[in-house]
């Protein structure tokens, strides 16, 4: 089976547009990472994250094996999103 790679900009990306390729793709036995390059949070408040939570929640209920953020912030935060360290971060979840 093969390693499938579903690029998307933004979380939510992967349902609306290849959720139902991704579904199929991992019922078939291939590995289906979903990657985001923004975390999808306009704003910094009470709400920030949950665009991320939310993917991974999507990813596992697709089938996929991973769900990876490169660490990308959204419009007004745009830029890596800094660790404690002030490293970059990639964040990973799924099934």
């Amino acid at each position: 089976m093969a390693t499938i790679v579903a690029f998307h900009a933004h979380p939510d990306d992967e349902v609306l547009l290849t959720g139902g390729t991704i579904a199929r793709l991992a019922a078939e036995g291939h590995r289906v990472i979903v990657v985001v390059a923004c975390d999808g949070d306009v704003k910094d408040g009470p709400e920030q994250g949950r665009r991320l939570e939310e993917l991974r929640a999507s990813a596992a209920i697709l089938g996929a094996d991973r769900a990876v953020h490169l660490g990308y912030g959204q419009r007004a935060r745009a830029g890596p999103v800094r660790g404690p360290a002030g490293q970059d971060t990639v964040r990973e979840g799924g099934r």
